[in-house]
């Protein structure tokens, strides 16, 4: 029994350490950044406050509550969510 406690340990640790090692080729196994202070719409060409923003499981929607204006429902090709300064028109700097 103690010998298959261990082996499973083992099982489990190579598993992890190979999806580390996989997942390192540029990408990110665990994203935690969820905080953006900015949406940038293509559309107006200009940035907007984010009040709150919701992503839906399969990416492409982002629900976007921008303050002064409401809830706006995106596809993640016509806005880029922003922390501090926008590459796109240089606000909020």
């Amino acid at each position: 029994m103690k010998k298959r406690i261990i082996a499973l340990f083992f099982a489990v640790v190579l598993i992890i350490a190979m999806a580390l090692f996989l997942g390192s080729c540029n990408k990110r196994i665990f994203d935690f950044k969820y905080t953006f202070r900015y949406v940038h719409v293509f559309a107006t060409g200009k940035c907007y406050e984010i009040k709150n923003w919701n992503d839906y499981e399969d990416g492409d929607q982002l629900q976007v509550e921008i303050k002064d204006c409401g809830v706006c429902l995106f596809h993640s090709n016509q806005i880029v969510l922003i922390e501090k300064e926008c590459p796109f028109c240089g606000q909020h700097g």
